[in-house]
């Protein structure tokens, strides 16, 4: 049942967009800390901290570079599986997918399997994070504590203002699955009383009651894609 994905759905590459500024940041303090770190040794021959400057530099910047490199990337594949999962749910409450019972009890059935997928792969989502940060932790904790208090304060900067975002859009994410899980149960429980129309494209209940839950469930759902476009702007 895929469809177009709907624009406000580009927010997943936006949010990636603002977590790969954050990182290009963290790197570039690593950089600049780590000048600071090895001009200030104390008790080395001049041309020794020159050496060790240059290749430990270029060692450690290159684990670190590595490391968010390889966050990016897994990060970003979870995001283009989510976003295709994604897609599945918004068409299953499209009306050509809910015109007579048949129809729904599919819909129905493939709701419930995408939208316990669809939470499974936030949770791999945000632990791609907290893994990370352990790695992090554990390049540091044998440098000097000058340089593993900078870096460290490097990552939680990155991650108040990057991490959050992920956090507070899955958040909102995990309240809109649940306004769709209403919306298609609604549907499951009363696919007596739907009435569509081939012609309009459109499907109804034969109450008038019905026709209200349905209206407030779909509201709360806009309502929802607009804070999450909000995150971004």
């Amino acid at each position: 049942m895929p469809g177009h994905l709907e624009k406000k759905e580009i927010i997943y590459m936006l949010i990636l967009v603002g977590f790969v500024t954050g990182v290009f940041y963290f790197y570039n303090s690593q950089h600049n800390m780590l000048g600071f770190v090895f001009r200030n040794v104390d008790g080395m021959p001049k041309n020794y901290v020159a050496s060790g400057q240059s290749q430990a530099k270029r060692t450690f910047q290159k684990n670190v570079e590595a490391s968010l490199n390889e966050m990016l990337s897994d990060v970003y594949t979870e995001l283009q599986a989510y976003r295709e999962r994604r897609k599945i749910l918004h068409d299953i409450v499209r009306p050509r997918n809910l015109r007579n019972a048949k129809y729904i009890n599919e819909s129905y059935n493939l709701a419930q399997q995408t939208i316990v997928d669809l939470g499974a792969r936030h949770d791999k989502i945000m632990t791609i994070f907290d893994q990370k940060e352990m790695e992090i932790k554990n390049m540091v904790k044998d440098r000097p504590e000058a340089t593993k208090n900078n870096v460290m304060q490097a990552w939680e900067r990155m991650k108040s203002k990057q991490v959050r975002l992920y956090q507070k859009y899955f958040a909102i994410e995990k309240e809109m699955l649940g306004y769709y899980d209403g919306l298609i149960t609604l549907y499951h429980q009363n696919s007596d009383a739907v009435m569509y129309s081939a012609q309009t494209d459109k499907v109804i209940f034969n109450s008038f009651t019905l026709n209200e839950q349905a209206g407030i469930l779909s509201g709360n759902i806009q309502a929802l894609k607009q804070q999450q476009a909000a995150l971004t702007q």
